[in-house]
């Protein structure tokens, strides 16, 4: 060959390289795909109930919506938010909104993989969300081979792994940035929502009979209101409550809500009461001492009017509004009370637990579990409803135990000890570097997340979507804060500084020695 050849080699090889991809092109491809499958599932969901037929073409509607006017992260944003802040009001009555299997739960899942498709330009790893897929693709092959025998229940069941997306969609999609609006929203909402949890709690036992069914749609589980009572003591007690711009409800005033809130949720339900108590986890990521003086104080002396008054008030199922009733249940959760309200729920629950582990860790079903769509209630004996309702222990990660078998617990446990090993690293870097309010953040979702985990073990909380869309959410919100507390201080969160340090973005520059001698 020529040299004249081997100069103009370069450029034939480049005429023979693969055409570049057209972004737009790919983005009509993923349209028409989405909605080639949406008319797949409407055909089938018309085959099975009209109402799902209608589902559907609202569904449709929605994407086409979304998609066409290139908004779909700001629209999936809007719509998890709405969702997050129904679940904590109305708990399960919101969840039951739709026509099975597709609730409200499912509608802004879909939005999130619309966003995905759309919004999101960059896939991002690193551990967690590695374990995250992992943990949703052995679900997934514990969930396929039974569809055909148990068929819808096996969806229902797999919620315990497919809400899941949400972590990598919110993780994907938040940035350190939008931090700020995320943490002015939640703490404009706290006082409402502490005003709203003992008197949701309190009217539902005392008057169970709303007119009109309302409390069919207002229906908050006690142990999930626990978990959110946690997050939100830690909130405030790592300064972020209170840090610029001021709230409009005095910080004083919020724990004045807050600890009647925490009261009657711990009177309530034992999971709930476990849960508040690890808001003291805050104590890892604080260095401020003084910030627990006015919630110290004020709990000790809400505590000596309480103990001195001991006001009574029958909630039914052989409890009351009472002191006594919260000591019942904390020492129920360590020892025998002689209660038998108590005692027998939790020897129903530790028997049930203990086979669980003998037919998983010692048994025939080790590996595989017992799979999603199975009743473990009918299958393993503890059935206690004539409509065969209860269908789990009262212990998520022993459920998954149950399904997943050992493999499905380890990938549970090396998840959860990477997002909280994740986020306690990330505060101490953050730390050292005088990022104060990523510090804060960090121990927030600390807390929420341990809270959520705790209450698992007394209730199949995270297999429902009033519970399982928080906790993921927020697994995926801890995962975009780890990323943001190791980047460059120009990405952290712009909040003017306040007076406890926590907004400050640097560490402060260190004070002179005195005056700098001017240049000869």
């Amino acid at each position: 060959m020529r040299a004249a050849d081997l100069r103009s080699s370069p450029a034939r090889l480049g005429r023979a390289r693969l055409p570049d991809f057209d972004p737009a092109r790919v983005e009509t491809v993923g349209r028409g795909a989405i909605f080639v499958a949406i008319a797949v599932l409407a055909g089938v969901g018309a085959a099975v109930s009209p109402w799902a037929l209608a589902v559907g073409a609202v569904a449709v509607l929605g994407v086409w919506l979304v998609a066409y006017r290139d908004r779909p992260q700001r629209v999936f944003n809007v719509a998890l938010v709405a969702l997050l802040l129904g679940y904590a009001l109305f708990g399960r009555g919101l969840a039951h909104v739709g026509v099975p299997p597709v609730y409200v739960g499912e509608v802004v899942l879909a939005l999130g993989v619309v966003a995905m498709l759309f919004s999101v330009r960059t896939l991002r790893g690193g551990p967690i969300r590695w374990l995250i897929v992992a943990f949703m693709v052995w679900g997934a092959l514990r969930t396929i081979p039974y569809i055909g025998q148990y068929g819808v229940d096996a969806f229902r069941d797999a919620v315990t792994w497919g809400y899941a997306l949400f972590a990598l969609f919110v993780s994907l999609m938040v940035t350190s940035r939008q931090f700020r609006r995320i943490l002015g929203i939640y703490r404009a909402l706290i006082p409402f929502y502490l005003l709203w949890v003992p008197l949701t709690l309190i009217a539902s036992r005392v008057a169970p009979g709303y007119p009109g069914g309302i409390d069919a749609l207002i229906a908050p589980k006690p142990g999930d209101m626990g978990v959110l009572l946690a997050g939100i003591a830690a909130f405030a007690l790592l300064g972020l409550y209170s840090a610029a711009p001021k709230p409009r409800v005095p910080e004083s005033i919020m724990w004045l809500l807050w600890l009647p809130a925490a009261g009657v949720v711990a009177i309530f339900n034992r999971g709930g009461m476990v849960a508040m108590v690890t808001a003291g986890a805050a104590l890892l990521f604080l260095r401020l001492p003084r910030r627990w003086l006015p919630p110290v104080f004020m709990t000790v002396l809400i505590a000596v009017l309480l103990l001195a008054v001991d006001p009574r008030l029958d909630i039914g199922q052989g409890r009351t509004l009472s002191v006594g009733q919260v000591v019942d249940n904390v020492t129920s959760v360590i020892t025998d009370t002689g209660d038998p309200a108590l005692e027998g729920t939790k020897e129903f629950r530790l028997k049930w637990w203990s086979d669980i582990i003998n037919y998983t860790v010692f048994g025939p079903y080790f590996w595989t579990g017992k799979g999603f769509g199975i009743n473990l209630a009918d299958a393993d004996g503890f059935q206690v409803y004539a409509d065969h309702s209860l269908r789990a222990p009262h212990n998520g990660h022993l459920e998954i135990l149950a399904r997943m078998g050992v493999p499905g617990l380890l990938l549970w446990i090396l998840l959860n000890a990477a997002i909280g090993v994740g986020l306690l690293r990330a505060a101490a870097r953050a730390r050292s570097v005088g990022r104060l309010r990523w510090v804060a953040i960090d121990g927030w979702l600390f807390v929420a997340w341990a809270a959520a985990l705790v209450n698992a073990s007394f209730d199949p909380s995270l297999q429902g979507p009033h519970a399982g869309i928080w906790f993921w959410s927020m697994v995926g919100l801890a995962i975009a804060a780890i990323e943001a507390s190791t980047r460059s201080v120009k990405d952290e969160v712009p909040e003017p500084a306040s007076a406890e340090g926590f907004g400050t973005d640097h560490a402060p520059a260190p004070r002179s020695a005195g005056p700098v001698p001017r240049p000869a």
